[in-house]
């Protein structure tokens, strides 16, 4: 200590995981806690590899697979949902209702397959098909906390905006990249944004 060397070690990456380690030495008084974040970000510092410049990017899902699965998050609100609760980035506002949750196995292992090969281009090497864990709709008063993701199961990920209702307002998905830059990325309808998830930070926190 310190570490001679980050992955990638650009400048800007290399600053932002220093400011992270010294918030994370003044500002976390539970040991466990600590502990915990310590060990999420060594693991985004310097354990995880990246397999691209930024860290993040955007493209547009294929057209009938968008179509496909706007019918389907449709006809899963109307089918009266259950709501997701117990997931620890979620965060929710005094009466706010939970996210909802709609499971489509069969749709899920074919979103998996269908979008496979734009990840293995986007991130140059090929792939192992891990999980696509449904349609997920939130609601009014939600946050995404900032967060990354488990290294043993997300390298390589993608969020897929499905739909949004006419009246809501944007909400931007945070990310920071490789280069130190904090990015707010608005998505639309088929809009589907690759990143590295357990490298770079990211999360909807307001």
């Amino acid at each position: 200590w310190p570490i001679p060397r980050y992955v990638p070690d650009t400048p800007g990456w290399r600053a932002l995981m220093e400011r992270r380690f010294q918030q994370l030495e003044s500002t976390v008084r539970s040991n466990h806690e600590r502990y915990n974040i310590f060990l999420a970000t060594m693991t985004s510092a310097i354990l995880a590899q990246n397999f691209t410049e930024n860290g993040w990017g955007l493209t547009r899902c294929p057209e009938v697979l968008r179509r496909e699965l706007v019918e389907a998050l449709h006809e899963g609100i109307r089918s009266d949902p259950p709501e997701e609760h117990d997931v620890d980035v979620i965060e929710k506002f005094g009466d706010a209702a939970a996210p909802l949750f709609i499971h489509k196995p069969q749709l899920n292992r074919k979103v998996l397959r269908t979008l496979k090969s734009m990840h293995e281009e986007w991130a140059g090497v090929p792939l192992v098909e891990e999980v696509s864990y449904g349609l997920r709709v939130y609601r009014n008063n939600s946050n995404l906390l900032m967060h990354v993701d488990k290294s043993v199961t997300h390298v390589i990920s993608s969020i897929l905006h499905i739909d949004h209702s006419a009246d809501s307002e944007p909400w931007p998905i945070v990310i920071e990249d490789l280069q130190g830059n904090t990015n707010e990325v608005v998505l639309k309808s088929g809009d589907m944004l690759f990143y590295e998830s357990s490298k770079c930070l990211h999360g909807r926190p307001r």
